[in-house]
């Protein structure tokens, strides 16, 4: 009896050990078989990612190379105009000088039409010598980059000490209402910037005497100017076409100038990473709003 028992616990023990090598053989085999399911699940994925990593490179390697065609292809836009502009301006002053001393000389040989007819050519050469001028200061903005840190305050200062005789002519008022902000710069082209603004601000004045009002304020990673005016507005539906060259919605006579200025402006504040636009001031006039970015003129 106690020999059977004895059969029967060895019998037992034997049984438990290859019920656990078995257990550990399903255990490992467990594991083998999620790491063939990872391996057959990640191996289209790796390469789907390899693929997409791939294309992202040469997508970016195309950006690139356009990004440097159009780079070129803008720069040499910017020399044919330059020269252009440079090489008619002396034929154009040729036709205006020779008009001039047509009329000069031989007016009393030609009848009214003949003298109407060169006047308005020596005035059409006249015109056309100012754009091309026009032309060439607009094409070399930002050629000669000088970013300065600079309190914007004193510079507005210099801006309106430089334009005190057309202020006192049109009895213009200039309000600064709040403190402008120390930052950096392109220093002539900043100032050519509220120059043209406030002096478009005074041309376009209403029946009333121009009040200018400048204000600023901190936005996201901007600053924010507004120029408000009382004159005489613009339409909305004319507030992106100003901003173009040769751009002038007053054909009025006694309004000097030939529609440059916001064309200028613009530029400027592309320079400067920021944005321009115009909004309705109230009750009359026009405000314009433009923004520079803190960083732009860092590189």
């Amino acid at each position: 009896m106690d020999h059977t028992v004895k059969k029967l616990e060895n019998y037992s023990e034997s049984k438990i050990t290859q019920l656990k090598y078995i257990e550990i053989a399903l255990f490992f085999i467990s594991i083998l078989i999620i790491l063939l399911e990872f391996f057959l699940i990640f191996r289209p994925i790796e390469t789907i990612l390899n693929q997409s990593i791939f294309e992202l490179k040469q997508k970016n390697t195309e950006l690139q190379y356009i990004s440097q065609q159009l780079q070129e292809k803008n720069q040499e836009i910017q020399e044919f105009n330059f020269i252009t502009a440079h090489d008619l301006q002396e034929p154009v002053r040729t036709i205006g000088s020779f008009s001039g001393l047509l009329i000069k000389r031989y007016s009393n040989s030609l009848d009214n039409n003949g003298i109407i007819y060169l006047k308005l050519i020596e005035q059409s050469s006249q015109k056309m010598s100012l754009q091309l001028h026009s032309l060439i200061h607009y094409a070399q903005i930002g050629k000669q980059k000088n970013a300065q840190t600079l309190d914007l305050n004193i510079l507005l200062d210099d801006v309106i000490a430089h334009l005190q005789p057309i202020i006192m002519e049109n009895k213009a008022q200039i309000i600064r209402h709040n403190t402008l902000p120390t930052t950096t710069v392109y220093n002539t082209e900043f100032k050519s910037l509220l120059q043209n603004l406030i002096i478009n601000a005074i041309k376009y004045r209403s029946n009333d005497l121009p009040i200018i009002d400048i204000l600023y304020q901190k936005i996201t990673n901007q600053h924010q100017f507004i120029i408000k005016d009382n004159g005489i507005g613009i339409e909305e539906k004319y507030r992106e076409k100003v901003f173009k060259m040769f751009q002038k919605l007053h054909q009025n006579q006694h309004i000097e100038g030939i529609g440059v200025g916001l064309a200028y402006c613009k530029k400027i504040v592309n320079l400067h990473g920021g944005k321009i636009w115009i909004e309705t001031n109230q009750p009359k006039g026009a405000q314009f709003i433009f923004t520079i970015d803190y960083q732009a003129t860092t590189s």
